[in-house]
C-alpha cells in the first residue's frame, strides 16, 4: 500500500497524484492489517484534510472516495460525528460507514461513507452485501473492493450452527465443529489451506479454547501448541496474537484480524481467517467490524446493536441495548433475548425460535406455555417437584403442546435452547429432560390431536416417561 502527499491548495488532480512520488510504502497490511499515522515534520504546521480513494475498475483510476476527514474536533479535542438511523431504528451511518436493510430488518450491504464538506452524507464502494434464507440465517456474504479479503462466501447450517464455509465456486474451505452444551459452544475449526481443489481434508485443524461465557480465547493445533490466541474487550473487539515463533510460544505478535489463508482452489482467491469464531462464539466479520449475532449485527466499537429488537421491549428498556449493558455477566446467542447461563429464571426469555418471521409470537408463547405446564403438573399431585415423576410429566407436557401449536421442529429448537441455558445442569438431569421432552413432541405429532394431558398421564401409566432415581427428587 503506497501513501503519497501533497501540499497544495484545492483538490489535486489524477495528474497531479501521478507525478507524486510515494513518502511510504509497504506490504505488510496483505496478512495481518496496519495502521497509518502522520506526523507534522518541520515547517509543517498540521494536516487539515484527508481523503482516501480506491481503485476504479470502470474508469482505471482512482476516483472513488471512500472517507474524508475535515479533522474536525469538539470542545474537549475529540472528533466527533452524528449517527443515523432510519425510520425503523435501524443504524445507517456510524462515522465511517453506511449500512441498509431488507425488509425485516435484517443487514443487506456495508458501504464505506463520509460527510463531505458541507456535512452531507456521502457514499463510497458497497463492499459487503449478504443474502438469507427463508429462516432468516445468513447463507451468502459476497465481499468485494478489499484487497485480499475478496471473496464470495457461502454457508451451511446445522439448524443454526454455521458448520461449512465455502467459496464462490462451491468449494469447501472451512468446517466448524461445535459442543453439545451451548449453541455457540466451538470444538474445533479446520481449514483447507494446501491450495488444492480438494476442499476441507484436515489440512489445518485447530481446537479451540473458551472461558466461561464462551469467548474464545485461543487455537492449539493438534501437539497442543497454541497457533493464535485473543482478546476482547466487553463488547466483542477483538484483538488477535499469532505465534511469530519457536521464541514466541505465548502468541504475542500482534495482527489487527485473524491470519489470512489464502487459497487459489479452482483459480479463485478463497480468503478465510484460521478462526471467524469470537466473541461469545459468534462469528466476526473483520471486513467491517462488525460481529454476526443471528437475528442481528452487534458493533463492537458503539457497544451496541445495528437494528433494533424485534421482540420489543422484551429485553431492555432500550431496542438497541446489547445484553442489558452486561456482557461479562449475560450472554445472547440469538441477538433477540440475553440471559444468565445459571439462572433458570432467564430460560424462558432465551426461548426463541431464531430468525423465523414469527419469532416474538413463538418467545410469548413458549413462555406462556412453560408457565402453564408447570401449574398443570402441580396440580397433577405427583411426587418429585425436581428430577421425579412430576418433572418429567411437566416436561411431556409442554413440549407435546408447543408441538401441537407451534410444531414439532420448533418445539424441538425451544426446548433445546431452554437447556443450553443452563450448560452447568448435570448431564443426566439434561438427559431426562430432553428425552421426556422428545416424548411429548411425537405425542404432538399424533393425528388426529390427542389430549397432551391425558397422554402423558398414560405414558406415567405405561412406565414411558423418564426420571432420576426416587432419593435424588426434591419438591421445590
Amino acid at each position: 500500500m503506497p501513501v503519497r502527499t501533497l501540499a497544495q491548495s484545492g483538490e489535486p488532480t489524477s495528474t497531479d497524484w501521478s507525478g507524486a512520488s510515494d513518502c511510504y510504502s509497504s506490504t505488510a497490511f496483505y496478512n495481518t492489517g496496519g495502521l497509518v499515522g502522520f506526523a507534522a515534520g518541520a515547517g509543517v504546521g498540521s494536516v487539515d484534510e484527508f481523503k482516501v480513494r480506491s481503485w476504479n475498475t470502470n474508469t482505471s483510476d482512482f476516483d472513488v472516495v471512500e472517507h474524508y476527514d475535515q479533522f474536525t474536533i469538539d470542545g474537549s479535542g475529540y472528533g466527533s460525528d452524528t449517527l443515523t438511523y432510519d425510520l425503523a431504528g435501524n443504524l445507517t451511518f456510524d462515522g465511517s460507514q453506511k449500512y441498509t436493510y431488507d425488509g425485516w430488518q435484517r443487514m443487506r450491504t456495508v458501504a464505506h461513507a463520509y460527510r463531505d464538506g458541507s456535512g452531507a452524507l456521502q457514499s463510497g464502494q458497497t463492499f459487503s452485501t449478504t443474502s438469507y434464507d427463508g429462516k432468516g440465517r445468513r447463507v451468502k456474504k459476497a465481499i468485494s473492493g478489499t484487497g485480499s479479503w475478496d471473496c464470495t462466501y457461502t454457508y451451511l447450517y446445522d439448524h443454526d450452527s454455521t458448520i461449512e464455509t465455502r467459496n464462490g465456486s462451491g468449494t469447501p474451505v472451512q468446517q466448524y465443529v461445535w459442543g453439545t452444551r451451548y449453541v455457540d459452544e466451538l470444538v474445533q475449526v479446520a481449514s483447507e489451506s494446501d491450495n488444492s481443489s480438494d476442499g476441507v481434508d484436515g489440512d489445518t485443524a485447530l481446537w479451540a479454547l473458551q472461558d466461561a461465557n464462551y469467548n474464545v480465547l485461543g487455537l492449539v493445533d493438534s501437539s497442543g501448541v497454541l497457533v493464535e490466541r485473543y482478546q476482547y474487550t466487553p463488547y466483542g473487539q477483538r484483538q488477535v496474537y499469532y505465534d511469530a515463533g519457536s521464541n514466541d510460544v505465548g502468541a504475542h505478535a500482534v495482527t489487527l484480524g485473524s491470519r489470512r489463508i489464502i487459497s487459489m482452489s479452482d483459480g479463485l482467491p478463497t480468503p478465510y481467517g484460521y478462526c471467524e469464531a469470537g466473541h461469545q462464539g459468534l462469528l466476526h466479520d473483520e471486513e467491517s467490524g462488525l460481529v454476526y449475532n443471528r437475528a442481528r449485527m452487534l458493533s463492537p466499537g458503539l457497544g451496541r446493536f445495528a437494528q433494533r429488537d424485534v421482540l420489543s421491549y422484551q429485553d431492555y428498556m432500550s431496542l438497541l441495548t446489547y445484553e442489558r449493558g452486561n456482557p461479562i455477566k449475560r450472554v445472547d446467542s440469538s441477538g433477540l433475548l440475553s440471559c444468565v447461563c445459571g439462572e433458570k429464571a432467564s430460560c424462558v426469555a432465551n426461548m426463541v425460535f431464531l430468525h423465523h418471521v414469527n419469532a416474538p409470537w413463538y418467545c410469548l408463547r413458549g413462555g406462556q406455555l412453560a408457565e402453564e405446564s408447570q401449574q398443570a403438573a402441580d396440580a397433577t399431585g405427583y411426587p418429585g417437584r425436581h428430577n421425579g415423576v412430576r418433572d418429567a410429566w411437566r416436561h411431556c407436557y409442554w413440549s407435546c403442546r408447543m408441538s401441537q401449536e407451534l410444531g414439532p421442529e420448533e418445539a424441538s429448537l425451544i426446548t433445546t435452547l431452554h437447556e443450553d441455558c443452563t450448560p452447568q445442569n448435570p448431564a443426566n438431569e439434561r438427559a431426562m429432560d430432553e428425552a421426556n421432552n422428545l416424548t411429548g413432541i411425537v405425542l404432538g405429532m399424533r393425528q388426529p390431536p390427542v389430549s397432551c394431558h391425558d397422554a402423558c398421564t398414560d405414558k406415567v401409566n405405561e412406565g414411558g416417561l423418564t426420571y432420576l432415581p426416587e432419593g435424588t427428587w426434591t419438591e421445590d
